[in-house]
């Protein structure tokens, strides 16, 4: 790699290094903001874009914090029981959920540090350089580089993990409460529920365009988390076919991560016992906590059915247990 040690090289690397001092990170942060009232030209974003696919740093750089979450986890779940582990259920939908968030800061993030780093550079020289790193040899240099920086990573994330699984296991572990599920019957309307413990009533009057509609509510909640069965009998839009069904599902959802400042993860539309539906989970709380919800249509109902609370304690077998007791009678 003589090239480093050509004037250019020297001056890129000097850039590079100084970018990548803390000072650094800061000024980029503050560069990026910058950016949103002064933009770039056209022609040094296409540079800067070019030299993002050619490093392949979006995807790397995704690969690495993954990288960092799961081996961590691994190391934790390596010094813990078995009965205290995190299951590879909850791993890969923390994962998945932490995904969508940090992608978006890296595309934004990203053009930001290299039109600060290179900044010093005129438009000629930032295009030699991108010539010079899409040769072969450079690709290989950059490409070991990366593997051994990974490796290195994996391998730190793993055994922080392990200590930390060690301090995790010295912890009384919270004991959950005992729940007695027994089948509960909703008063005036057609539908039933199995519910882990005795059940809470409430009623909340929602303002809508189509006036107040009366929502009923039951709630059995624990420490960690809810249970929740709501409806809204005679649905205006229902009564009247003021909105296409799929859309007033989709309204639903929407609602739901509006109300939490959440973002859906998941969703997709459903039929139970011939009725439509749409199922959803919303990620809040920073990505610490998920919703789960069904909403159904049921003639003139609008259902809801919800479990929320952290991620670990709302992906389990109760859970699913909660969802799939849920019938019509008629």
């Amino acid at each position: 790699m003589k090239w480093y040690d050509t004037d250019p090289g020297k001056k890129i690397v000097e850039m590079e290094v100084k970018a990548s001092t803390p000072e650094g990170a800061a000024a980029i942060i503050s560069y990026s903001y910058q950016l949103q009232h002064n933009p770039p030209e056209e022609k040094r974003m296409e540079l800067v874009n070019e030299l993002i696919l050619i490093l392949e740093l979006d995807k790397k750089s995704l690969e690495k914090m993954k990288a960092i979450f799961v081996r961590t986890i691994d190391g934790v779940n390596s010094s813990l029981p078995g009965d205290r582990r995190m299951e590879d259920e909850v791993i890969e939908f923390m994962t998945k959920s932490i995904t969508g968030p940090f992608t978006e800061q890296l595309n934004a993030l990203l053009p930001a540090t290299f039109l600060y780093t290179y900044q010093g550079l005129s438009n000629e020289e930032l295009g030699e350089y991108i010539i010079f790193l899409s040769m072969d040899y450079s690709k290989w240099f950059n490409n070991n580089l990366y593997d051994s920086m990974l490796a290195s990573i994996e391998d730190s994330a793993e055994r922080f993990g392990a200590d930390l699984g060690k301090k995790i296991a010295k912890l009384e572990p919270v004991k959950r409460e005992n729940r007695q599920w027994t089948e509960y019957n909703v008063e005036n309307t057609d539908y039933s529920i199995d519910l882990p413990g005795e059940p809470e009533f409430g009623t909340q009057d929602i303002p809508t365009e189509l006036g107040i509609m009366k929502m009923n509510i039951i709630t059995v909640g624990f420490d960690e988390m809810a249970y929740m069965l709501m409806w809204v009998a005679d649905h205006p839009a229902l009564t009247q076919k003021l909105i296409d069904p799929e859309d007033l599902l989709t309204n639903a959802m929407n609602g739901s991560a509006m109300n939490v400042s959440g973002q859906v993860v998941e969703d997709n539309f459903i039929e139970l016992q011939g009725h439509r539906g749409i199922e959803y989970k919303i990620t809040f709380m920073s990505g610490r906590a998920l919703m789960i919800s069904r909403v159904l249509i049921l003639d003139q109902d609008l259902v809801q059915i919800m479990t929320n609370g952290l991620i670990r304690d709302v992906l389990n077998k109760e859970n699913d247990r909660f969802f799939n007791s849920f019938r019509v009678r008629n």
